[in-house]
Formats: C-alpha cells, structure tokens, sequence
C-alpha cells in the first residue's frame, strides 16, 4: 500500500504531464521497489522523453523507470525520419554536429560521421533504433578519425538537407566532403532532381564547393542486399580477419568498403575477396590501416 507522501508525488507528476500540451498520450504513473514507474503509450519519442523529465525534476526518488511505449501509427516517409533523427541526435551536445543518417530507406538508416568510441556507437545506434518508424540502423561512424570532423559535418547537414526536401528521392545520394568541397555520388530519377539537389547541397551553411557527379536513371533494388550478404559470407570462410569495425555497402552493385583494419595485408584482402562475386562491378576499397 502506498503511503500518503508517495500518493502525493503520484499525483503531482500526473498533473504536471497532463498540463503539459506537448504530451498527447496516455501515462500512467506508479510506485514500485522505491521507483517512479511510467507506464503507456505516446505518440512520439520526445513525448517520452519529456514525461520522464517531469518525473525526474518532481519525485523524490533516486530513480525513474519508464515502460512508455511509442505507438506506430502509419508509415512515416522518409523524409520524415531525417527529421526525427536529426531532432532526436540534436538533444546531445555531443553528438549534434558529428553523427547524422547518410542514407534511409525503408525504414532503414544508416548513420555516417565521426564518434570518440565503440561505446558511443553503441548509443548512436540505441538512441536511433529507439525512433518511431525506424526498423533499423546500421553504423557506418568513424571511431576516433577527429581529423575530419569538420567535413563529416558539412556531409551530414548536405545529406539531411537533401533527405528533407519534399522533390528529392535523396535515400540513395551520398555526399562526401574533402576539404569543404562536397561530391554528390548516386541516382536520382530525373534531371530535375539531380539538378536541385546540386542547389541544395551549395545552399548549406560552410560548403566551399559541390560536385555533382549524381546519375539519372533506375534506382537500385534490394538486389544489392543480397550481394552484400554474399561478401560478409565470403569474407567469413576466409577467416583470421578483423572484421570488427569494417563496414560493407553495395549500391548498384558497385560495393563501398569503409572503417579500419589492422594492416594493409587485410585491406587488399578483403578487397579482393569482394572481387570475387561475379555480380559486382566495381569495388571501392576506403579501408584506412590503424592500430587500436
């Protein structure tokens, strides 16, 4: 049973979340094991978020647990999802300027930038997985690469910029930035596209220069999934291989190696043995040799 302070402290966080017009779902507030113990379902991650705020800055407790649910109403677009993950990373100082999604399709992102550790990944791909709509995420982060921070910047506010823009098909447009010029790689499917997207990515804030190297035509399928799968598979046979902070995408059958390897051996390794899948055109090998 409850006692009189603690029926107190109910109630005044149930009032607090109920005059706040931001949350619009239903939150049940209890005590359990000398917990504040949030229950129900919200529209929204910051619906969730800010609940648990009310209930940390009011109760007396040492800890707050939450079983919120975040309802999936719909299929959101994928330029909605830019949004969330941009809104969502923006809440930490630490990682606003340095992690954003690269591409999202389907509901899958993959998230591009530059983090200080594998722990820190670790919580990009939590707080990411954790947003309405988003299936999956998959890391394709830099760790401990602070050199180019400044362009994994301009990649990340070209890219969301692109992913928010209503005309432009931007899930499979990549742009890479060396040196504050940015080159936009990819396809769109029409000269229109290709040509607004050039506007935007010039219209970011610190760009020096754009490229536009974008192809007009089909988009790719899920077909290049299927290869990908193929080369984690080849590359598993093979064995004795750090693999742990290599990342693999495949876009048209052209495969996109990144992250870091222990020595210029394994790199032309893995290489190769992507090579080796009859369907693959080209291979970008951007594996960069560095001790850990």
């Amino acid at each position: 049973m409850l006692g009189r302070d603690n029926n107190l402290i109910i109630s005044k966080i149930d009032a607090e979340i109920a005059l706040e017009p931001s949350i619009k779902g239903r939150i049940d507030v209890g005590i359990r094991q000398g917990k504040i113990r949030l229950s129900g379902v919200v529209h929204t991650r910051e619906e969730k978020q800010l609940a648990e705020d009310i209930a940390r800055q009011i109760s007396e407790f040492e800890a707050v647990e939450s079983d919120i649910a975040i309802e999936t109403d719909g299929v959101p677009t994928e330029i909605d999802l830019a949004k969330r993950v941009r809104t969502v990373l923006a809440t930490d100082p630490s990682l606003a300027s340095r992690v954003g999604a690269k591409r999202i399709s389907k509901g899958v992102v993959i998230l591009g930038g530059n983090v200080d550790s594998r722990a820190m990944e670790e919580r990009v791909l939590e707080i990411v997985s954790d947003i309405k709509g988003i299936k999956r995420a998959i890391s394709h982060l830099r760790i401990g690469l602070g050199k180019d921070t400044q362009d994994v910047t301009f990649t990340n506010a070209v890219e969301l910029a692109l992913h928010e823009d209503k005309e432009v098909h931007a899930e499979f447009i990549g742009a890479p930035c060396k040196d504050g010029v940015i080159t936009l790689k990819g396809w769109v499917p029409s000269p229109r596209q290709k040509e607004k997207a050039g506007r935007i990515a010039s219209g970011v804030f610190g760009v020096r220069g754009v490229k536009n190297l974008l192809e007009v035509g089909t988009i790719p399928s899920s077909e290049d999934e299927v290869l990908e799968k193929k080369i984690w598979s080849a590359l598993d046979k093979r064995g004795h291989l750090n693999l742990i902070d290599v990342k693999i995408s495949v876009v048209d059958g052209i495969v996109f190696l990144d992250g870091l390897v222990d020595n210029v051996e394994q790199r032309d390794t893995i290489g190769q043995i992507a090579r080796t899948i009859p369907e693959i055109k080209e291979v970008n090998n951007n594996l960069v040799v560095a001790s850990r």
